[in-house]
């Protein structure tokens, strides 16, 4: 493609703004212009009041506080908000759900995907699925929860017969567990055909244990690698979760894909593990395992800390973690819970600016906040995962079983916010086939520079930038057609160092 001496004006007007906004950007320390960008927070904490504390709150619970969610927020009161939030089953999302329809192996048996002639779709279908989800969904708080616990659960779809098996995991056992107890979340995964195959579990047998999902489940899932626990008592549990398999391993028949204990592969023998003895119980050892370690007092530190990382700081204070640790015991590990004394706490009310917006939240976010439509959504949401991949952070494609990172220190990398600066400009400009943003609707009752920059801040931010900011992109918006360059300035709004924060 040939860039007009106009265009590469203009783009290297857009680079310069950019530019001198990290300046005047609240939350970040350094100047943030491609190619030496980096991004910090430094925002002091300070209680938010009413519609503050609403879009606050609302950036945190969603993939994009949209106008109507803020509106409605504010009509019912934000704890009616959050309630509601918190029982998805109570809120109509019928437009998604029919969605679902065109993605045909959501309905199909493990075994019948893995015998489909096109062994990608299963994976490129349930990825899809989760993006419209994301996107148009209602439910948006559980539609963070779900993502939440497939990084914290995360299984790798490209690993052998996890492509078929994931889209179980997904519907059978993160959605329904995602706002229930803990415990019952980690008896599922426990179960997950999925998770046996992806950590190699559903091929341990007592002559030879494999150790790789007993200690995951332990450092990743439950307790933590600080909880003290030895490598003898990774051992023992290995041992105590041999026989933990899935039908159809060898074969692949018909009924491949279901949770199965074969009492033949189970090593009988009595266990030492965690400070318990387990005596010969076949299956149910392993269920006592599962009993301890999410009764236990780590794994409620450990929970805690995770979901005070994703939805207060990267770095929650110790007073908040054992705050929640506290629910966390006192409910037997009820999710919602946990996340109502979060979203209450005061050091959740003073983060505002804190968290970094990770690939997939800067990328969902911009679908919605610019009202983005997916056109011929199966084929246009399999096609902008393409753009995902390049921001870094596809659903369920993460190799090592830790998930994606949580720190904005992984993401702020110059290259990711070029990347993000060049995505938000090839979207408003509407280069990205299959999706369409109408920029002229959204500003159809601006009659000005000034009114096209504040209404599209308040669009995407929730809130006006700030003066020094503002100023450089109105002067941007009046130094031509502001018709004609409304891209431009939309891109520069998205592309800023304010929009990369939630």
């Amino acid at each position: 493609m040939t860039i007009s001496r106009r265009d590469f004006l203009k783009m290297s007007g857009m680079f310069a703004a950019w530019t001198a906004l990290s300046s005047c950007a609240p939350n970040v320390t350094q100047t943030v212009s491609p190619p030496t960008a980096t991004l910090a927070p430094t925002l002091p904490p300070a209680p938010l009041e009413d519609d503050a504390l609403i879009v606050h709150t609302l950036r945190r619970m969603s993939f994009g506080a949209t106008p109507a969610m803020f509106e409605k927020a504010r009509r019912i009161g934000l704890e009616t908000f959050i309630e509601e939030q918190l029982a998805p089953e109570s809120i109509p999302d019928d437009a998604t759900e029919k969605m679902m329809g065109q993605f045909t192996t959501l309905e199909m048996t493990a075994g019948e995907r893995f015998k489909l002639d096109k062994r990608g779709l299963p994976v490129q279908e349930l990825i899809a699925a989760t993006l419209l989800r994301q996107r148009y969904s209602e439910r948006q708080f559980f539609e963070m929860l779900v993502d939440f616990w497939s990084d914290h659960f995360n299984i790798f779809i490209g690993k052998s017969a996890c492509r078929a098996l994931k889209t179980d995991d997904d519907l059978k056992v993160i959605r329904p567990n995602a706002l229930a107890k803990f415990r019952d979340l980690l008896h599922a995964s426990a179960h997950s055909p999925a998770m046996l195959v992806y950590l190699d579990q559903a091929d341990s047998r007592a002559e030879a244990p494999n150790e790789n999902y007993a200690r995951e489940l332990m450092e990743l899932h439950t307790i933590g690698a600080s909880a003290g626990y030895s490598q003898q008592d990774v051992m023992e549990v290995a041992r105590v979760l041999t026989g933990w398999s899935i039908t159809g391993l060898r074969k692949r028949r018909q009924d491949f894909g279901s949770f199965y204990f074969n009492p033949e592969t189970h090593d009988n023998g009595e266990k030492h593990a965690l400070g318990m003895t387990i005596p010969p119980g076949g299956e149910n050892e392993g269920m006592m395992i599962l009993d301890l370690l999410a009764s236990h007092p780590s794994a409620a530190q450990f929970i805690s800390r995770k979901l005070a990382r994703r939805f207060i700081s990267d770095s929650p204070t110790q007073g908040m973690v054992d705050s929640l640790a506290q629910v966390f015991t006192q409910t037997d590990g009820d999710i919602r819970a946990l996340l109502r004394a979060l979203l209450a706490s005061d050091e959740f009310k003073a983060s505002a600016g804190q968290k970094f917006k990770r690939p997939l939240d800067f990328f969902i976010s911009m679908l919605r906040l610019t009202d983005a439509t997916i056109t011929s959504n199966a084929r246009s949401a399999r096609r902008v995962q393409e753009y995902l991949r390049l921001l870094g952070q596809v659903p369920f494609t993460w190799s090592p079983p830790n998930g994606f990172p949580e720190s904005q220190n992984y993401w702020a990398t110059t290259s990711g916010l070029l990347d993000r600066w060049n995505f938000s400009n090839l979207l408003v400009s509407n280069q990205i086939r299959g999706v369409e943003v109408d920029l002229g609707a959204l500003t159809a009752d601006a009659a000005s520079a000034e009114d096209i920059v504040d209404v599209l801040s308040l669009r995407f931010l929730g809130e006006l930038l700030p003066g020094d900011a503002r100023s450089i992109i109105v002067d941007f918006a009046s130094s031509g057609n502001f018709d004609e360059d409304l891209p431009s300035i939309a891109g520069l709004i998205l592309g800023s160092p304010h929009f990369q924060m939630r």
